[in-house]
């Protein structure tokens, strides 16, 4: 809205909009009037493209950049403690918005521990997590429970999960609340079901033997590295602002 409101008064500048998984139809038809006067995208997930593409609203892209987040920060699964992990915002409030009844189909009988905001509104939540709380508690937790949340195509918290190397399992995009082709959490984990039922089986094997899953899990961490790691981010975005960048530290 801002943007919109002031775009006479910036438009003779390098203006990019980089998008975080918060776009909708009538947003799109906005950017796309500005993309077409100069403003210039990034998107944060090909799935932007195929959604909105099949609307018609597509508002257009001048570069696909992910989001990063660093190795060395998210690292060392161990999987010592035999629970189930996930991160999340108020989901018991916020219901199917972030796949509530998923969830909770998915971790009946299991040993399921919730953290971040409000988590304590679910079984076995922890509350809020401080930063190096919730890096130790991804370290140590035996698997992961992704459930998303809309209109999001993926978020941070998968990220941090896939890459610090414990085997996530994902909602599956049509059980998603929102449109299937938005979503990509269950492309980017290497375990992913529509049936929550079925996702709480692989939960249960999951805690029993890790070592099964450790190999795929390994593998898991090198592909999330390879595409939100923040060197291949860092390069793309410097190869994107061109001369705009010369200036940035490595």
């Amino acid at each position: 809205q801002w943007v919109f409101r002031q775009w006479d008064r910036i438009r003779h500048k390098r203006v990019i909009w980089r998008t975080c998984g918060q776009s909708d139809e009538p947003l799109e038809r906005i950017m796309g009037a500005l993309h077409r006067q100069g403003l210039e995208i990034v998107r944060y997930s090909p799935a932007e493209r195929r959604y909105f593409e099949r609307l018609g609203v597509f508002a257009g892209e001048d570069a696909l950049i992910r989001f990063g987040k660093e190795p060395g920060e998210w690292h060392g699964w161990s999987g010592d403690e035999p629970f189930v992990a996930n991160v999340t915002q108020d989901m018991r409030a916020r219901g199917e918005w972030c796949g509530l009844s998923w969830y909770l189909a998915a971790t009946e009988g299991v040993d399921a521990r919730p953290g971040g905001y409000a988590s304590e509104s679910l079984p076995g939540g922890l509350g809020k997590l401080g930063y190096d709380e919730m890096r130790a508690y991804l370290r140590r937790a035996r698997a992961y429970v992704y459930t998303g949340t809309h209109p999001a195509s993926y978020t941070l918290g998968l990220i941090e999960a896939l890459m610090t190397g414990i085997p996530v399992v994902s909602i599956g995009a049509q059980a998603w609340m929102g449109p299937h082709d938005l979503f990509e959490g269950h492309a980017l984990a290497r375990w992913s079901y529509e049936n929550p039922y079925e996702a709480r089986e692989t939960l249960r094997d999951m805690l029993a033997d890790p070592e099964a899953y450790a190999a795929d899990s390994m593998a898991q961490r090198r592909a999330a590295i390879e595409a939100f790691g923040m060197d291949a981010v860092k390069a793309q975005w410097r190869e994107f602002l061109g001369e705009s960048a010369a200036g940035v530290a490595a």
